[in-house]
């Protein structure tokens, strides 16, 4: 994973064990070169709006938007489910 990251070994093993956190272009890389959503990056009680915005700021306006389309296709989603399941 290091290596698809295009990090050091040990830089991906301190995330890895929550010694450190992704920056905006290793989140970057994970949801555009590996179809990853960030999220799988970020610890779970670490999920601040803060936190979050401070991250989203970062990303460059073209990986925004995708995101944006793919958490509104999301919302439709569980809107559908949800109200398919009552």
């Amino acid at each position: 994973m290091a290596d698809q990251l295009d990090i050091n070994i040990k830089r991906y093993q301190r995330m890895e064990n929550l010694k450190t956190k992704p920056d905006a272009e290793i989140l970057h890389s994970l949801f555009w070169d590996l179809g990853y959503s960030p999220l799988v990056m970020i610890k779970q009680d670490m999920l601040y709006v803060d936190e979050i915005n401070k991250i989203w700021d970062e990303f460059p306006e073209k990986t925004r938007e995708r995101l944006e389309g793919v958490i509104e296709q999301g919302i439709k989603l569980m809107q559908e489910f949800g109200s398919s399941s009552k």
